[in-house]
């Protein structure tokens, strides 16, 4: 095998490499009409999304079909008596987003460790529109973190429900607050077993007041993939651009 050849498979396995970043696999957004948008979106963004509106779409069985459970603004109250079945299934390396729960009190539906509490749902600023009182900014871990980094503060949604620092779990890392209140978490994301969890407090569905950019929407769904499309076909070129180089001599 000739350098030449070895360079034409790496452009195209690099090229494989950005060409996936929307292939993370059957998404299920839980939740009303809002949900129904969030799906929307997602298929307009070259992702695989169903909408499931009732909770008794959630099942052991159409978990097995799913690798992400989008649970959308509003929504996780009415799985709390699956929290169990969720959480077994994001520890056997499934993904998990919880988006703007706007109740008060916990979240039951985050997995044992990963805990968080919504102290208020009555969101500061206007209630009719964008207000810049709600805007987030990336904390330092944010900066660094593979879901985050390269973004900016107008890359995310507006900080909605009120989740207090001291109402989050440790295991998590909280990497978007509140630039009024650094005591309000935005964006928090961790792992439970070989799965992963994302916490937002905002609203990404079509016609939101500040839905979060395209880029941001992409960076969430691809991290809560285990592993992420693109981390995975990265690490499969490298191995073999590596064995090919042993062969070339």
């Amino acid at each position: 095998m000739n350098h030449r050849l070895v360079s034409s498979v790496i452009v195209v396995l690099f090229g494989a490499v950005f060409a996936s970043q929307a292939s993370a696999g059957l998404i299920a957004v839980y939740g009303g009409a809002h949900a129904g948008n969030a799906a929307d979106r997602l298929n307009g963004l070259g992702y695989n999304a169903v909408h499931w509106d009732d909770a008794g779409d959630v099942t052991a069985g159409s978990l097995a079909s799913v690798d992400t459970l989008f649970v959308h603004y509003g929504a996780a109250w009415g799985l709390v008596d699956r929290k169990n079945l969720i959480a077994d299934w994001v520890y056997q390396g499934n993904g998990l987003i919880v988006e703007q729960p706007n109740q008060v009190g916990s979240v039951e539906i985050m997995p044992p460790g990963l805990e968080v509490s919504v102290w208020s749902d009555g969101y500061e600023g206007s209630h009719s529109g964008p207000d810049p009182q709600r805007n987030v900014e990336l904390t330092p871990l944010g900066a660094a973190h593979p879901l985050t980094a390269g973004l900016t503060a107008d890359d995310i949604c507006q900080n909605m429900d009120l989740v207090l620092a001291n109402d989050i779990s440790s295991a998590l890392d909280v990497l978007a607050v509140q630039t009024s209140n650094h005591d309000y978490v935005a964006l928090a994301a961790g792992e439970y077993g070989s799965g992963r969890v994302v916490f937002e407090t905002g609203l990404t569905a079509i016609g939101a007041y500040s839905p979060g950019s395209d880029r941001y929407m992409q960076r969430m769904v691809d991290w809560v993939s285990v592993p992420e499309p693109s981390a995975l076909i990265a690490m499969l070129a490298c191995g073999l651009v590596l064995s090919m180089k042993r062969t070339c001599g």
